[in-house]
């Protein structure tokens, strides 16, 4: 569900971001916490960004899912923050970016209800591009 979120985030910026970033290969790593957690997960991902995909994100960062919003709070040439709702799954929290042509960083608090107890989760990602796509 972090990966959805974090996902949403990325789609609300991509008019900003979509212009800005290069395309290849790049090396993302998310590193979620909280107190559902025992430990930060943390996850590494390649993603091959092709030419003709840079300005169509959803088809490189994922889908996301149809119970969030996401209101943009402030978008700069190099940065941009952003509220998210999803109430059927009862979460809500902000976030925010900064971005080079090669390199991304999100950070993202959520909270949520869940059997009663209030929960919450603190998301890092960092992107990096580290060459031309393989194969």
């Amino acid at each position: 569900m972090t990966r959805i979120l974090l996902l949403a985030a990325l789609l609300a910026a991509t008019p900003a971001l979509a212009q800005k970033v290069d395309p290849g290969e790049w090396e993302i790593t998310s590193i979620v916490s909280g107190a559902m957690f025992p430990k930060p997960e943390t996850r590494v991902e390649m993603h091959c960004v092709k030419k003709e995909a840079v300005d169509e994100p959803k088809r490189w960062m994922g889908q996301t899912g149809a119970d969030c919003a996401v209101t943009p709070v402030k978008e700069g040439a190099d940065h941009y923050s952003w509220t998210v709702a999803c109430p059927k799954s009862a979460m809500r929290g902000s976030g925010s970016m900064r971005w080079t042509r090669t390199t991304v960083d999100i950070e993202m608090d959520l909270v949520s209800e869940q059997q009663g107890k209030k929960v919450e989760m603190r998301s890092k990602v960092s992107g990096r591009r580290i060459g031309p796509c393989k194969g």
